[in-house]
């Protein structure tokens, strides 16, 4: 039986090694350092605008949960990924910040990936079903809801109707319990 790997197409235009190859490469590759907080480098032609707001609630994020996300620099050190986590941990005071150096990526995939990266995350959206009911779990255990990046206004918007739908569903469980 012949079995097809899936290939990547390769930067340079010659075959790529199978996916999954790629992939466990990337594993053993993918390596996280500490580096003072100054020596990660903006890359001057971000496309990508860093407003005051983002930064402050990337910083409220970090102050809460830490960083889980390291910086990704080029092999020169200049942020592919990761500006505004950099600008957020410098308005903290941090003194060193996790940084991915990708080592693997050619000049065409960093500049490449410095755009995806953005323009990717844009594909997503909230799914406004859940969301509420995420929101309202966390407000209902006492946490915090200052630090998820919503404003109040958001909040608002999103419990009102929450409160509605989760007594909806209570009636509606407690009718066919009963």
């Amino acid at each position: 039986m012949n079995r097809q790997t899936s290939t990547s197409p390769s930067p340079r235009g010659r075959e790529a090694k199978p996916a999954s190859t790629t992939a466990a490469a990337q594993r053993r590759s993918l390596t996280v350092e500490w580096w003072p907080v100054e020596r990660p480098v903006r890359y001057a032609r971000n496309a990508r605008s860093c407003p005051e707001a983002a930064i402050a609630k990337v910083a409220g994020s970090l102050r809460e949960f830490g960083f889980r996300q390291p910086i990704v620099v080029d092999e020169g050190g200049v942020v592919i990924a990761g500006h505004t986590r950099l600008l957020a941990a410098k308005r903290l005071g941090l003194t060193k910040v996790p940084v991915h150096v990708a080592r693997d990526l050619t000049p065409q995939q960093v500049k490449a990936y410095r755009l995806a990266d953005n323009r990717t995350a844009q594909e997503t959206s909230w799914d406004l079903e859940l969301l509420p009911l995420e929101i309202a779990e966390l407000a209902d255990l006492g946490y915090d809801l200052g630090v998820l990046g919503f404003d109040a206004e958001e909040l608002t918007g999103l419990l009102v109707p929450c409160r509605r739908s989760i007594n909806h569903v209570a009636l509606r469980t407690t009718k066919r319990v009963a």
